[in-house]
């Protein structure tokens, strides 16, 4: 077969699963930042494959005894290429002012590893052929899919729960190591064809451990999108709307001011109760005529002393 042909083959997958990932984002990222990743993914395979290849050129590729297979598995593939990884991830992609909610981490995660496995297959498809390329579309590719999903989980944790930080941050690289020592161990060993097929239950419960995650977070973005709000200068300090209420604090609502009516056939003088403490319990008609009696004395009194002088 055209080997050209085997190339675009080799890719499909990986570009398949990046851009199923991205359709389960509920906020769709903008697709520049995606094919970004995609390629970032494509760039940090360059570094892993020629560690490995230098490894395998020093000897460290033997797998003819179990000892042996565990170094290549866990040192020489699963760490250099998880490192690269989460190198990215930690120190890239998670201070970035897109990444602003959970499903984020496991979006970029993934896709970033879909750039990774492209490459990666691209390669072994130019040395190997097609049938080797074939395995790997339904054991290798996933794989990085899934242990991409798992370090992503727990890189969101580390940026969006900032209490237990540093735990995410460590179980972010342990976990997908761990695992993807496991896949490639269980595959490369010699002691047993039947241990072959543990990889496969190694790839299923990585699986099932990613759907579960994936569903937590696309439901925390739907019952509560995160929002950054964080302070000037203070990095991994967001607040979301799940928990902003908890940071504001509760204001009593202001007493409404007390208010005196006054009736419209008030028979007081100011309408109030006052009226009564001070002595004015007549009506206004009878102050005003007794006022007007009290003029009329006076200037009578006055008339009558002029006539007297």
């Amino acid at each position: 077969m055209n080997e050209g042909l085997v190339v675009l083959i080799s890719a499909l997958p990986g570009i398949l699963i990046a851009l199923g990932i991205w359709a389960l984002d509920r906020k769709r990222e903008d697709s520049r930042n995606i094919v970004g990743l995609f390629f970032l993914g494509m760039a940090i395979t360059i570094p892993a494959y020629a560690a490995q290849e230098l490894s395998t050129m020093a000897g460290f590729g033997d797998t003819t005894s179990i000892a042996k297979t565990l170094l290549y598995a866990f040192v020489i593939i699963a760490f250099t290429e998880e490192i690269f990884k989460y190198i990215a991830m930690r120190f890239y992609l998670m201070p970035k002012a897109y990444f602003d909610e959970k499903m984020d981490g496991i979006v970029f995660c993934v896709i970033m590893a879909m750039g990774f496995a492209t490459l990666e297959n691209a390669l072994y498809a130019a040395d190997l052929g097609l049938e080797t390329v074939l395995v790997r579309i339904f054991t290798s590719v996933p794989a990085h899919g899934v242990f991409g999903a798992i370090m992503g989980y727990f890189i969101s944790r580390a940026k969006f729960d900032a209490a237990n930080k540093q735990r995410h941050i460590i179980l972010a690289f342990v976990i997908p190591f761990v695992l993807h020592g496991l896949f490639d161990f269980f595959i490369l060993q010699e002691y047993s064809e039947d241990m072959m097929g543990l990889s496969l239950l190694v790839l299923l419960a990585g699986l099932v451990a990613s759907v579960w995650m994936i569903i937590q977070f696309r439901k925390t973005s739907v019952e509560s999108p995160e929002i950054v709000v964080a302070a000037p200068g203070v990095e991994d300090a967001p607040i979301s709307l799940e928990n902003a209420k908890d940071q504001i604090p509760d204001t009593p609502a202001p007493e409404p001011e007390a208010t005196t009516e006054i009736p419209e056939n008030s028979t007081t003088i100011t309408g109030s109760s006052v009226d009564s403490d001070l002595g004015y319990n007549e009506s206004l008609e009878e102050s005003i005529a007794e006022i007007e009696d009290e003029l009329d004395e006076m200037r009578e009194q006055l008339e009558a002393d002029d006539k007297d002088d």
